[in-house]
């Protein structure tokens, strides 16, 4: 049992992150030399969780604290310097006997998580966020336990601010509820085994005047390897920012556009009988927008339409959930005549034929006079057709009376 216990204590794994404030002059800042040696965990600890799940704990947290302490100056008017932050992997026991001082413990519960997640505060920082809550500032340092009033203004306001813990999480869990506890002992607020891992997670910072002190959020490794779980999962899931790309790179996207007239449901025994012709009524009007979809991401409403021989979408609304009525669509419908226009359309209509009746008049006698020269010209050839066969008969018997002339001079 005594060397399951060493190799426990060789095992835990610490990594900080260090701001400004506590590097001082950067330019002369040089990281201290580690000379210990480096002692790679075993096998054991089943429920530990690896480097690069840390990592990214540590940068989830990071963000969180920035957010809050942002807040904190903003909302409450606390002078905050954020010294640090540093994620430590180690047994339930060490974190216990590391954890020393007047500190204020509470309870982050998580509606999906079974065991709480514990945050500690330095005793004077919660007094401050208390007083400033309230709208008073610091008088003295804090050596009393706090009043009923007292805690349930420090629970109200860190129960508002712990939404932005779920946001760094990518909201994988709702937003928890924060409950201070007066423990005399910080083993009775999540009771663990001393030899489970548990992870911890601690903010160095300085409020107003006071001395530096620490904000501590402790998890058993199992609850924070399910978050990060979740958290990497959402992450893979999650679309690219177009907006961190080079000009060059993000001219030549092509972003896929679909156009949505309207949507129904039809039966599956009216699906089986639809034939060509048939007509199928959607849940939208002819006064309702189009839906235009960039990348199934960004929705626009367009106004349907035809150009260059194609369908196509006029932009008229960015939002989805604007409401506007086109007008609808020209169609070509014969426009209803009155009694007394076409009464007037029939009198014009009199009138034009009048004149057309009268040239066609001149125009049958024209044709009579043609017609009559014509047949005159027909009996002139007849009668100078007969003249020419007499004649030819004429001088057919001229031919007769030569040869008889000749044959009596023989």
């Amino acid at each position: 049992m005594a060397e399951r216990e060493n190799r426990t204590e060789i095992s835990s794994y610490k990594r900080t992150i260090k701001l400004p404030p506590a590097i001082g002059d950067w330019t002369t800042y040089r990281p201290p030399k580690v000379l210990a040696k480096k002692v790679k965990s075993g096998l054991y600890g089943f429920d530990r969780l690896s480097q690069s799940d840390l990592k990214t704990a540590l940068r989830v947290h990071y963000r969180f604290a920035e957010q809050l302490f942002k807040s904190f100056k903003i909302d409450l008017g606390l002078g905050i310097e954020f010294y640090s932050i540093s994620a430590e992997q180690n047994v339930y026991a060490n974190f216990l006997r590391a954890v020393s001082g007047p500190m204020a413990y509470g309870k982050v519960r998580i509606s999906e998580v079974h065991e709480p997640v514990i945050l500690i505060f330095d005793i004077n920082l919660a007094n401050s966020l208390i007083n400033h809550a309230l709208g008073c500032q610091d008088l003295e340092i804090l050596n009393r336990p706090f009043t009923e009033a007292e805690v349930t203004v420090l629970n109200t306001a860190m129960t508002e601010y712990l939404k932005k813990y779920s946001s760094a999480f990518n909201d994988v869990f709702p937003p928890p509820v924060f409950s201070l506890i007066e423990a005399a002992q910080l083993a009775e607020i999540n009771p663990l085994g001393s030899a489970s891992t548990f992870v911890s997670f601690t903010m160095d910072i300085m409020v107003n005047d006071n001395l530096p002190g620490k904000v501590i959020i402790g998890y058993p490794a199992k609850t924070l390897k399910v978050f990060v779980d979740k958290y990497n999962s959402r992450q893979k899931l999650r679309p690219i920012n177009p907006g961190r790309l080079p000009a060059t790179l993000l001219n030549k996207l092509k972003v896929p556009v679909t156009a949505i007239l309207g949507e129904t449901v039809v039966n599956s025994a009216d699906l089986h009988q639809l034939e060509k012709g048939d007509v199928i009524q959607l849940d939208t009007t002819i006064n309702s927008p189009a839906l235009v979809k960039l990348n199934q991401l960004v929705t626009l409403l367009g106004q349907p339409g035809v150009q260059k021989n194609r369908i196509a979408a006029r932009i008229v609304g960015i939002e989805e959930d604007q409401e506007l009525e086109l007008a609808p669509p020209e169609i070509n419908v014969p426009e209803e005549i009155s009694p007394a226009e076409e009464k007037e359309e029939i009198k014009v209509e009199k009138e034009v034929e009048e004149p057309d009746l009268a040239q066609r008049a001149l125009e049958t006698e024209d044709q009579e006079d043609l017609a009559d020269e014509l047949e005159k010209e027909e009996d002139f050839g007849q009668e100078l057709g007969d003249e020419l066969e007499d004649e030819e008969l004429e001088d057919e018997d001229f031919g007769e009376e030569l040869e008889e002339e000749e044959k009596e001079e023989e």
